[in-house]
Order: structure tokens, then C-alpha cells, then sequence
């Protein structure tokens, strides 16, 4: 596995986070309640929302840290 393999695999992750992260915000801002379709089930859609933004925001930063350590730095 190269470094670029490790970014583009950390990119891919975030990316993932990212469009899992919309999706949990579109269930909120519609107002869904987990309660109402699984009644013993309590799931805390807003802090799954807040945990998937900050492994987004993470998964970004390190993609691109990790491109720092390419050794060969080929622009344009």
C-alpha cells in the first residue's frame, strides 16, 4: 500500500462520512422521528449527526496531511 492509497482510501472515507452526515441532516431538518417506526429502539439521530461530521472533518484534514508525506510532488 503506497501513500497514495492511503489518501485516496482516507478521501474515499470522508466523502462516505460526508454524504452519510447529508443525509442525517436532511432526516432532521424533515423532522423524522425513530421513535414513531422503532418505539424500543432509542437512536439519537442528532449526535449520529454530529459524530459522522466530525469523522468527515477528520477523514478530510488527514487525507490531505497524508499528501504532505508523497515523494514525488507533481503539480500541473
Amino acid at each position: 500500500m503506497t501513500v497514495l492509497d492511503l489518501c485516496s482510501y482516507l478521501g474515499l472515507g470522508a466523502a462516505g462520512a460526508a454524504a452519510i452526515n447529508l443525509l442525517l441532516g436532511l432526516l432532521i431538518a424533515l423532522r423524522f422521528s425513530p421513535l414513531r417506526f422503532w418505539p424500543h429502539r432509542r437512536i439519537n439521530l442528532f449526535g449520529l449527526h454530529q459524530w459522522t461530521a466530525y469523522a468527515a472533518s477528520r477523514a478530510s484534514r488527514h487525507s490531505s496531511a497524508v499528501l504532505l508525506f508523497v515523494p514525488a510532488r507533481i503539480f500541473g
